[in-house]
């Protein structure tokens, strides 16, 4: 039997081809897998060799149009925020802080007061924090 094309396998145990591709390092984490690995759903060979083309013309364009969409991210200017979307962030940061300090002081004792002025004190200037609470 001549040697198979490229791409064209069969699984363990299974006479059904597919069309396999490794996906370049790079494009993992924008395609979201290591591999392509498409059923050619026959078991017969020239068939399996005709559906190949097509599958992998399918599987380069996906790539490719990766290649693209990483390309176009590393070029990607920052853009400006509008005026009300910095509010609206500072808004959410405050709102969140304001809950965690709400979460982490709800239940202090009386004695630990001193202490806790202190850490807030400190976290406000930039301090490290010395109270113990």
């Amino acid at each position: 039997m001549p040697k198979r094309p490229d791409g064209l396998v069969n699984r363990k145990g299974s006479k059904i081809f597919y069309c396999r591709k490794r996906v370049p390092e790079k494009l993992v984490p924008i395609i979201g897998r290591k591999k392509f690995m498409v059923s050619l759903k026959t078991a017969d060979y020239q068939e399996a060799k005709r559906k190949l083309r097509s599958v992998k013309f399918e599987i380069e364009q996906k790539i490719d149009a990766a290649e693209q969409k990483l390309e176009r991210s590393k070029s990607a200017q920052p853009t400006a925020l509008l005026d009300e979307e910095v509010k609206a962030m500072a808004i959410d940061w405050f709102i969140k802080h304001e809950q965690d300090l709400d979460r982490k002081y709800r239940n202090l004792q009386p004695k630990n007061i001193g202490a806790a002025v202190d850490g807030l004190r400190a976290n406000l200037e930039g301090q490290p924090c010395t109270g113990k609470m």
